[in-house]
């Protein structure tokens, strides 16, 4: 495969990829080094002048971390870290030192996956495989922050910490890591504070503690050691006191305390102690652009409990501007065309402070059902770009110049581009690859158009709060949030992963395509016995809605194993590279406001008053397609799922012109507002359409034997004859 990829800087011809590592599940960490002394003491490093690209000034900042006492550290873009402190921490006046001008004191920040701060300069960079660095900043100018660095900064005093997804602590040493797969919250705490290493530097000789879980999937801490949550508008905090890592050493037996006001649709919440916090919203409310304002917010209690706190607010205000936030700005990216077929070309447009990075083309949920890797390509050279004005809606416009040449031979599919940088920074870029002509006797479309609507990549998306009385118009040039294909099930790409490797694992072979193919026609369509959607294809045009009727009239079969299908209405740009949402007067455009309801199409139709709800479903009627499920009239199935219980979330059940008929239901969902409805209705031609209803279904096909024996049955159905 040499030559597959073309890029400024790439180095070599295609590597092969080495088998990756693998975490132990045993508690203890391994050890570090066997040096248990200290090294002679190293002169203090003077801070040097840095020449560094500039950031871009609408996606300064990746990550930002108190130090305590007004002192606010944050990694830039461009691998700078920079000190600020805010002299009117406690009273909220906009006074700053050194003008307010970020001081930048080290460079090269994005090695590190996770940025810890702590008190008296103290700062731990963490990467992606576990490798803590240690540093204090030692300040000799409080007004300007002119400072050095203590001997041994930059030690690293810690390797393979753990394998978390997310990294956070700081204070007192105290390292805490979460894992997303089980949600359990573990500590560790340095006790050496110089730099030095080794088991004894560590509590616990460096063996980690498992002291609980949490309950969202990013944590953070303030320098007094408070832990913080957000759920939604609500933020709370609990405390852990132990000093052995004892699971039982919690303030308050771990219950949390709530901080009054609201914290929704905020992209960054720092918590500076002393019930100080800093905000910087999602999006600007009433404009299409970054929201830059840094707000002061001062909550006071009267009691030090934890659980019994009642802050009372004591004052918000802006306090700076130009502080922009994009954790994603350290690696991040967009294909220039969601559909590439073998043979052509995908351009990648690529932004980074890394120095260079790693492209690896992944065939997602390949025939073992496991990602596939089908090239790579090391040392591709990077650079920041800066957004282009507009770029919501027109794309970022940054310049596409890594080439990878689709295999020949590559089999229809998803596939992702996935990037990767210095301290486990990843980014994946999702992308179908249609045939060159049909393999399959089944389609599988991929939602894209969907993924855009919830795509709220620089602070905006379809359900933005504050653009009112307006359209909203979205490109796709733009990078996603939707960029990990490891990610867990989720109601997006994880589900849709879900069901393809389900797919797969049943040796039923699928072409896949993505929203942007069936707008454009449906000749390809036409060739198919059966088109199967995805977990949650909301979003369609007019002419996709156009195409897929014609398809079934004419005897196509459909597969729907989703929830809220083809609900709302969007408009394509010309070019197919942005969509417009909404009613001009920003009312929702949805398909049954203009006698066009998606229960023609599927059968069912959203039903809202089951919203966030989860149940099994119950058999209501015998049926063919329950053969060998070993299901009969009143069984419930589908308590359980990768996404909770099979009729959940958002579900679809009849009601509205078009509905299918009560003799097609063959199940329905127990939910106390009303369940999905699953129906099987008989269409034109020899055609038909089935419908699970459900946006968690997917998540019960390897949880659940008789749904998996079920659509088993239904795509037998689909390609027989």
């Amino acid at each position: 495969m040499a030559g597959a990829f073309g890029a400024a800087g790439t180095a070599g011809a295609l590597a092969g990829l080495s088998a990756g590592s693998t975490e132990g599940t045993a508690e203890p960490a391994q050890p570090d080094s066997p040096q248990e002394t200290a090294p002679p003491l190293a002169p203090a490093q003077e801070v040097r002048a840095f020449q560094l690209a500039p950031p871009d000034p609408e996606q300064r900042y990746v990550q930002v971390v108190p130090g305590g006492n007004g002192i606010i550290y944050a990694v830039q873009a461009n691998g700078a870290l920079v000190w600020l402190r805010h002299l009117g921490w406690q009273d909220g006046s906009p006074a700053w030192a050194n003008g307010g001008e970020p001081r930048i004191i080290d460079e090269d920040w994005l090695r590190f996956r996770w940025a810890l701060g702590g008190r008296d300069g103290r700062l731990y960079g963490v990467t992606g495989d576990g490798e803590v660095t240690w540093f204090r900043y030692r300040l000799s100018d409080p007004d300007t922050g002119a400072g050095d660095w203590a001997a041994r900064s930059s030690s690293v005093i810690k390797t393979r910490l753990g394998h978390y997804d997310h990294v956070f602590g700081g204070p007192d040493g105290v390292i805490y890591g979460l894992r997303h797969d089980d949600w359990k919250l573990y500590w560790h705490r340095y006790l050496a504070d110089d730099g030095t290493t080794g088991p004894s530097a560590w509590a616990g000789f460096g063996l980690r503690s498992h002291i609980g879980s949490a309950g969202t999937a990013q944590p953070f801490v303030d320098p007094e050691g408070f832990i913080y949550e957000r759920h939604h508008s609500m933020l709370s905090r609990r405390k852990y006191i132990g000093s052995d890592g004892d699971p039982k050493a919690w303030a308050d037996d771990g219950k949390a305390g709530q901080v009054t006001a609201s914290w929704e649709d905020l992209r960054l919440i720092v918590a500076m102690g002393g019930g100080v916090f800093y905000t910087v919203g999602n999006a600007r409310r009433s404009e299409p652009i970054r929201a830059q304002e840094l707000i002061w917010h001062k909550q006071t209690s009267p009691t030090p409990n934890v659980s019994a706190v009642s802050y009372l607010g004591g004052g918000t205000r802006q306090v700076a501007s130009g502080f922009t936030v994009e954790p994603l700005a350290a690696l991040q990216g967009y294909a220039a065309a969601l559909s590439v077929r073998p043979g052509e070309k995908l351009q990648l447009a690529v932004s980074t402070g890394h120095r260079e990075y790693t492209v690896t083309m992944l065939r997602l949920a390949a025939e073992n059902g496991s990602n596939e890797v089908v090239a790579s390509a090391a040392g591709v050279a990077g650079k920041l770009q800066t957004l282009a004005n507009g770029y919501r809606s027109a794309g970022c416009g940054w310049l596409a110049d890594t080439t990878v040449q689709i295999g020949a031979r590559w089999p229809s599919g998803l596939y992702a581009a996935k990037l990767e940088a210095e301290g486990g920074r990843r980014f994946d870029i999702p992308f179908v690859v249609p045939p060159k002509k049909p393999a399959a006797k089944v389609a599988f479309l991929w939602p894209s158009y969907t993924y855009l609507a919830y795509n709220d990549w620089g602070g905006h998306s379809q359900y933005t709060p504050g653009l009112n009385g307006r359209t909203r118009t979205f490109s796709l040039h733009r990078p996603s949030i939707f960029h990990n294909a490891d990610v867990a099930p989720d109601f997006k790409l994880g589900g849709d992963l879900l069901l393809l490797r389900w797919l797969a694992s049943k040796q039923i072979p699928v072409d896949c395509y993505q929203d942007g193919d069936l707008h454009a026609g449906n000749s390809w369509l036409s060739q198919y016995r059966a088109l199967v959607l995805g977990v949650h294809p909301e979003y369609w045009s007019e002419r996709m809605y156009d195409h897929l009727a014609a398809y079934l009239a004419g005897g196509g079969r459909l597969i729907y194993l989703g929830g809220n299908g083809i609900y709302e209405r969007v408009q394509t740009s010309p070019d197919g590279t942005a969509l417009t949402f909404r009613k001009p007067n920003g009312q929702r455009d949805v398909y049954r406001s203009f006698g066009r309801s998606e229960a023609q199409l599927l059968g069912v139709s959203y039903h809202d008053p089951a919203f966030g709800t989860r149940a099994s479903y119950a058999v209501k009627r015998d049926h063919p397609l329950l053969a060998g499920t070993g299901l009969k009239v009143g069984s419930v199935f589908g308590e359980h799922g990768a996404l909770g219980a099979a009729s959940g979330w958002e579900v679809d059940r009849r009601g509205m012109p078009g509905s299918a008929g009560e003799e097609h239901v063959i199940a329905e969902g127990q939910n106390p507002r009303g369940g999905a409805e699953m129906v099987f209705r008989p269409g034109p031609n020899g055609g038909w359409v089935f419908s699970a209803g459900s946006v968690t279904f997917v998540g019960a096909l390897t949880k659940d034997a008789a749904i998996s024996r079920l659509v088993r049955n239904v795509f037998d159905l689909a390609t027989a004859g």
